[in-house]
């Protein structure tokens, strides 16, 4: 059963999981184990705010001591959470400060050779950072990229990240840069990882009806990849990678909420439109180079070709250069990404040619 769950997030090179905000069951850690994913597992959410305020100073200890005495043996587990997006980081006090080293040296008396972590909202205090020994910084990659210049030796990740959009400055994450957070990691050696937010479609955190849950993923309920994994699938795998979707706005789909959405895209070509339309197609891949096939009997010098070998283009433009071809009445953007392996334009044309095949395009 969990096989349904692992291997599509095995067949995107993911390595790791975070699990928020409670401890997961025995048997996902089982799995883990057996298939070499790395675990973040985290005791609870909040402390002395929201749900578990009424049951902070009589349950905390006997929680934390139930998860690491339970799971301590696993050899998939990496970090233990003791807490996320606390109300304490924002105190100027020292509570807060006194609260997390409380629950730390708990842990650490518990089990002394893996690592403590909370995750941090993009507010909070520098004192209040300090105290575990990795730190999760939620959808803050360039709050983490301040901190670590005033604290060289600070172990951080990225415990929640956009699928798609990031912030534009430190302790504010309500932007919408098309720079891929996982760019950030790319470029900056010390990010240890980034987590995003979140693998799979849930029940709950509705946007309101008609939506049922959380949707802005990777995969669906159903386990099937989104277009929106595209870009992490190139990402995270040294073999050759080229995916191909569509970006329409009439789609009828959940978007999700704001920060968390993503361009709506298809992976098919079928549309309700009789008239020309100008429909964005983003191709992501590894590759050095993508070459869009004429299907309506334009020459390939129409429409060009989208070099990625240049890295520092990635940088500058996000790893999302494009520009614009005429097709018939319609309008082409590329979206590429961070090359890391070299293909040859046979090679190339053969991958385009498979996967239009298969959309049924040719």
């Amino acid at each position: 059963m969990l096989d349904a769950w692992g291997l599509p997030f095995q067949t995107v090179h993911t390595n790791a999981v975070r699990c928020s905000h409670n401890p997961p069951s025995p048997e996902f850690l089982n799995y883990c184990d057996s298939i070499g994913f790395l675990v973040v597992d985290e005791a609870f959410d909040k402390w002395k705010s929201g749900y578990y305020e009424q049951f902070f100073d009589e349950c905390w200890q006997q929680d934390i001591r139930d998860m690491i005495v339970r799971d301590r043996n696993h050899p998939s587990i990496v970090l233990w959470s003791i807490g996320n997006e606390l109300a304490e980081a924002t105190r100027k006090d020292n509570v807060g400060v006194e609260r997390a080293t409380l629950l730390r040296d708990f842990v650490h008396k518990l089990e002394p050779t893996r690592p403590t972590m909370l995750a941090l909202a993009p507010a909070y205090q520098d004192k209040f950072a300090s105290v575990t020994d990795v730190v999760g910084y939620n959808y803050s990659e360039l709050s983490y990229i301040e901190d670590k210049k005033k604290h060289p030796e600070r172990i951080g990740l990225i415990s929640e990240s956009y699928p798609y959009y990031s912030g534009l400055r430190p302790y504010e994450a309500r932007d919408y840069s098309p720079k891929n957070p996982w760019n950030y990691v790319m470029e900056n050696d010390y990010f240890c990882g980034s987590f995003v937010w979140a693998g799979v479609d849930y029940i709950g955190e509705s946007m309101g009806w008609p939506s049922k849950g959380w949707a802005a993923t990777l995969f669906d309920m159903c386990m099937d990849e989104k277009p929106r994994a595209a870009y992490l699938r190139a990402m995270w795998t040294d073999k050759p990678v080229l995916k191909m979707a569509v970006v329409d706005y009439s789609i009828d789909e959940d978007p999700g909420k704001d920060h968390w959405q993503t361009p709506p895209m298809v992976h098919d070509w079928t549309f309700p439109y009789t008239d020309s339309r100008v429909l964005p197609i983003h191709t992501p891949s590894n590759c050095d180079e993508v070459v869009l096939i004429p299907l309506f009997g334009i020459s390939l010098i129409d429409l060009g070709r989208w070099l990625l070998s240049d890295t520092r283009m990635v940088k500058r433009c996000a790893a999302t250069a494009f520009r614009q071809v005429k097709l018939k009445q319609h309008v082409s953007h590329l979206h590429l990404t961070k090359p890391y392996c070299k293909q040859t334009d046979k090679t190339l044309l053969s991958l385009l040619y498979n996967y239009l095949m298969k959309m049924g395009c040719l």
